[in-house]
């Protein structure tokens, strides 16, 4: 090292990767609260979804009743049918035709039917639709609410304290 050399530091560096580090931990309290951010900001999606499914039939109302939010690390999804309540593996799926009744088309079981094919659903995508600007809200809310958690957090931000590195 050069005589007179600044030394740079990143004060609170060390801190930060134990943190990224956390958050991709299985069960840490910040990956907990990223998922429940997502399942936050996907529930009024499932709401909508949930009453437009008509109940004119025992059918559509089990069908109705399969739509489920499905949370990851990364974000959440609202999925129907099988795909929702069946978890993959699982034997005798209960619901099949969910996905024929919401988009349409040809189906061979339990009878050859068709329906009118409808690119854009029934269901799901017309009631999510409008619904944008309310889930980005509530997920950066969410979010934003698991981040303040400072019980997560290697330094908390407290004024007036030395940063630990």
């Amino acid at each position: 090292m050069a005589k007179n050399a600044a030394v740079v530091g990143i004060v609170g560096a060390s801190a930060m990767r134990r943190d990224l580090k956390k958050l991709g931990e299985q069960g840490s309290k910040m990956l907990v609260g990223m998922r429940e951010a997502a399942r936050t900001a996907a529930e009024p999606v499932l709401t909508r979804t949930r009453g437009a499914w008509p109940r004119s039939t025992l059918s559509h109302a089990h069908h109705a009743d399969t739509v489920r939010v499905r949370a990851s690390r990364t974000g959440a999804t609202v999925a129907e049918g099988d795909a929702a309540k069946v978890k993959p593996g699982d034997p005798g799926a209960k619901f099949p035709a969910t996905g024929w009744l919401e988009f349409g088309g040809t189906r061979h079981r339990p009878h050859e039917s068709m329906r009118e094919r409808m690119v854009t659903g029934n269901w799901l995508y017309p009631a999510a639709q409008g619904l944008a600007s309310v889930v980005i809200e509530r997920y950066s809310d969410a979010i934003q609410k698991a981040l303040d958690d400072s019980s997560s957090w290697t330094n908390s931000g407290n004024e007036g304290t030395e940063v630990s590195d």
